[in-house]
C-alpha cells in the first residue's frame, strides 16, 4: 500500500496515520461525470457521479466529513 506524505510538515499535533483507505476505479467518463466502483471495508458502491462518490466516502469514513474534522483535532 502506498503511503502518500504532504510535501509540507503537518503540526506536530496531528498525527502521521491514516484516517480512511479507499479504492476508486473510474471506468467510464459521461457528460463530463465520473462513472465506477469504489471498494471500502469490504464493500462496494458503483457510482455515476463525482458527487455520488463522495457522499458515500463521506458515510464511509464520517472522520473525513469539514463539519466533524476540526472537532476531532481539538
Amino acid at each position: 500500500m502506498n503511503k502518500w506524505k504532504n510535501s509540507h510538515a503537518a503540526p506536530p499535533d496531528i498525527p502521521d496515520e491514516a484516517i480512511a483507505s479507499f479504492r476508486v476505479y473510474v471506468t467510464s467518463v459521461d457528460d463530463s461525470a465520473w462513472q465506477g466502483v469504489a471498494e471500502a471495508n469490504g464493500k462496494t458502491f458503483h457510482f455515476r457521479s463525482e458527487i455520488q462518490l463522495l457522499y458515500w466516502v463521506m458515510e464511509q469514513f464520517p472522520a473525513l466529513r469539514p463539519d466533524t474534522a476540526w472537532e476531532n483535532k481539538k
